[in-house]
Parts: structure tokens; C-alpha cells; sequence
């Protein structure tokens, strides 16, 4: 696909972005081509060029839909967190466009693809994660979460969400990873009884259920039902659900190594 594409003056870091117009995001998707749209489903993100970003000039560029657009301060709040962000397990803010009612973030293309792909894609190019590298992508989301808030409570001063608000999407974004079911298909009520019996693999597609250990599975259990506790007060701290995920990866690699 050719891209008319846009060009950036300078290095660009984590620690800064750009402010592009509306007519250089244009230019950089095609007119917002269908060509160069990925999803759609909140907000419509698209594949861009710029050159002088990361992996051969390819961004990611979300438009969010009108019914969907943040109010303004929060959508600079975002910019501010986002480019004050500089964590390998967090993508990068490259810019920003904000003309003729369009709010627009710019991101790093994600070379690898999504989570969301490894874990859903029909595709047979798309490699099964291992049961290591399932708690290893976890682990690194937590460690992400650790440092930077990015909760309500950062945008507006009326929302009471708290940290234990994060540790229960964790709980979930776990659960998801595990069982490779999207988190909006009933994922917590119809996996509840499986981790309060403590059976887990038996929700977990056949892959998880034959190659996770016996001590990984309950670890992560133990995880995910004190994540998903009902009670905010009950809920670990990210740093204690980041110290169990160690344990279980630490676990996981001693069968590995055990068996091989």
C-alpha cells in the first residue's frame, strides 16, 4: 500500500509529541482510507506514515468516533500522561490533533501486533502464546500499571475509582489472557465458578490446560479471585499481584525445565 505520508523534523522520544493538523493526518491515512483501517469499534484506528517514527515510518492513528469524543480536558489529560510515559510496557505517544472537532492521538506501531490478536486471531501465521510467555506479557502489563495511573480519578476529581479499581481490570485482563476469551463475553461471571473450585484449566482452551503447571494454575487462581474480589478493601495491591505473577512464571519454568 503507498502512503503520501508526512515527515517529522527531529528525534522524537517518549517524553514528547508533536501537534500535527488535521490536513497532515490526512495525508498520513490516505483521507482516513479504509485501506488503512485496522479497527473500528470505539473509535476508528488507523494504520499511518510518518516519516522519522519508529519501524519504517507506520503509526497508529485513532480517531475517536463523535459520540465517543472525551470532553476536552480529559483528552489533554491523556496527552499529558501519555507522553510523560516512558515504560517499555506502555506504547509511546508520538503527537496529537485537536482541529475542526477531531481529537486525534498518534501512536508507535506495534510491529508484533495486539494482545488482542495473539489471543483471538483465526490466522495460522499468528503463533499460540506459550503458558510462560501468557504470564510474562501479564506480568509486564502489571509492572506498566504499577508505575502509571491512567484511572478516572486522574482525568476528573468527581470519580471515586480508586487503585483497587485497576487491580480488578487486571484481574480480568488475566483471566482473558489465560482462557483466550474476550473479556465482554460474561468472562467473570461465567469463570467464577471454575476459580472458586479452583479448576481454572477447565476454562482454559486445551493448549493452557495441558502445558500449565499444577503450581502455576493455582498461583494464578489465587491471583485473579483476589483481583475479582467484590470487596475493593479485599484486593491486593498491583506490587503483590506483580510478586504472585513472578512466583507463577517462576513455577511454570521449573515444570518446563523439569520435564525437558
Amino acid at each position: 500500500m503507498q502512503y503520501s505520508g508526512i515527515n517529522i523534523q527531529g528525534s522524537l522520544t517518549s517524553s514528547s509529541y508533536k501537534c500535527f493538523t488535521l490536513e497532515e493526518m490526512k495525508m498520513a491515512t490516505n483521507a482516513f482510507s479504509d485501506q488503512t483501517l485496522l479497527e473500528g469499534l470505539i473509535g476508528k484506528i488507523f494504520c499511518g506514515h510518518i516519516s522519522g517514527s519508529r519501524y519504517n515510518g507506520l503509526v497508529v492513528v485513532k480517531q475517536w468516533k463523535e459520540s465517543f469524543n472525551p470532553r476536552q480536558h480529559e483528552f489533554q489529560k491523556e496527552i499529558e500522561i501519555l507522553s510523560a510515559c516512558n515504560h517499555p510496557n506502555i506504547i509511546s505517544l508520538i503527537g496529537c490533533c485537536e482541529e475542526e472537532s477531531e481529537k486525534i492521538l498518534i501512536y508507535d506501531f506495534m510491529k508484533n501486533g495486539s494482545l488482542y490478536d495473539c489471543l483471538h486471531s483465526n490466522s495460522e501465521v499468528t503463533p499460540r502464546l506459550s503458558v510462560e510467555q501468557r504470564l510474562e506479557i501479564c506480568l509486564g502489563v502489571a509492572k506498566g500499571t504499577e508505575e502509571y495511573n491512567i484511572a478516572p480519578e486522574c482525568y476528573e476529581p468527581i470519580y471515586k475509582v480508586s487503585r483497587k479499581a485497576e487491580v480488578y481490570a487486571f484481574g480480568v485482563v488475566l483471566l482473558e489472557v489465560l482462557c483466550e476469551r474476550p473479556a465482554w463475553e460474561r468472562l467473570v461471571m461465567l469463570a467464577l465458578p471454575y476459580i472458586w473450585r479452583r479448576q481454572l484449566p477447565d476454562f482454559t482452551p486445551e493448549y493452557v490446560a495441558t502445558n500449565i503447571s499444577l503450581g502455576c494454575s493455582r498461583v494464578c487462581v489465587y491471583v485473579i479471585k483476589d483481583c475479582l474480589d467484590n470487596n475493593p478493601d479485599n484486593r491486593p495491591t498491583i506490587n503483590q499481584v506483580v510478586n504472585n505473577l513472578k512466583s507463577a512464571l517462576k513455577l511454570q519454568k521449573q515444570e518446563r525445565q523439569a520435564n525437558s
